[in-house]
C-alpha cells in the first residue's frame, strides 16, 4: 500500500483561469504527472525516478537505423529494403532529394559500424 500525500499547486496563465500542477514530493517542484514506474514504491516525477524515453538511450548506429526505416516508409518503401525508393506519386522533387539526402546520411553512419564490427569480428578470427 502507498501512502504518498500528494500535494496540487495552482499557477495563473496569461490568458486567464488557473492550472493545477501536482507537487513531486521527492523533489518539490511542480510536474504535469507523477509515475509509479514498476518496482517503485512512491509517486514521484519523471525526473525523480530518472526516466527516459527509449530514444534517449539509443546509440548513434540505432539512431540512425531506425531514421533510416523512417525515411523509407515516408518515401513509399520497404522499411527493411537497402534500396532507394521511388519517388512517390505527388511528391515533390526538391522534397524526395532532400530526403534522399537524409537517408543516405543514415546509410553512410550505419555503413560505418558494420565495417568496424567486421573489422573487429576479423581480427578476432584464426
Amino acid at each position: 500500500m502507498i501512502d504518498d500525500k500528494v500535494y496540487l499547486a495552482p499557477t495563473r496563465p496569461h490568458f486567464g483561469g488557473l492550472r493545477w500542477w501536482f507537487v513531486c514530493p521527492h523533489l518539490n517542484r511542480r510536474v504535469r504527472k507523477l509515475y509509479l514506474p514498476l518496482g517503485g514504491h512512491h509517486f514521484w516525477s519523471r525526473r525523480a525516478y530518472e526516466l527516459a524515453y527509449a530514444s534517449q538511450r539509443e546509440t548513434k548506429f540505432d539512431r540512425a537505423l531506425r531514421r533510416a526505416r523512417k525515411l523509407r516508409l515516408r518515401l513509399g518503401g520497404d522499411p527493411a529494403d537497402d534500396g532507394s525508393p521511388d519517388r512517390p506519386p505527388r511528391m515533390r522533387w526538391a522534397t524526395y532529394n532532400r530526403l534522399m539526402d537524409r537517408l543516405a546520411v543514415a546509410d553512410a553512419v550505419t555503413d560505418e559500424w558494420f565495417k568496424t564490427a567486421s573489422a573487429i569480428v576479423d581480427q578476432w578470427r584464426p
